[in-house]
Formats: structure tokens, C-alpha cells, sequence
């Protein structure tokens, strides 16, 4: 990891109000192609609600 490198976290909250870490990757600054790849991601391990 180097100092220009971004996390990107994504938390699911559940009904009762606990929440789990769903998604993380470690990536190249803020370029959007790897924001939009982490959401395809997620949306292809069958989160639908991920709006891209």
C-alpha cells in the first residue's frame, strides 16, 4: 500500500441494527475505474441495491 492508494469499505446494516462488512479493496489513488469495478463487485455477488 503507498500513500496514494485508497480503501474503500462497504458496511450492510442489518434489521437489527448490527452492522458486517460486506465489502474491501485497496486500490490505485481515487480513479473511478476501481470505484466502479468494487461496485460491480459487490453487485455480482448479489447485491442489487448497489447502484452504479
Amino acid at each position: 500500500m503507498t500513500e496514494t492508494d485508497m480503501t474503500l469499505i462497504d458496511l450492510l446494516q442489518k434489521h437489527d441494527g448490527r452492522r458486517e462488512i460486506i465489502g474491501l479493496c485497496v486500490g490505485p489513488s481515487e480513479a473511478e475505474t476501481f470505484r466502479t469495478e468494487f461496485l460491480r463487485s459487490l453487485k455480482g455477488r448479489g447485491f442489487d441495491g448497489v447502484k452504479l
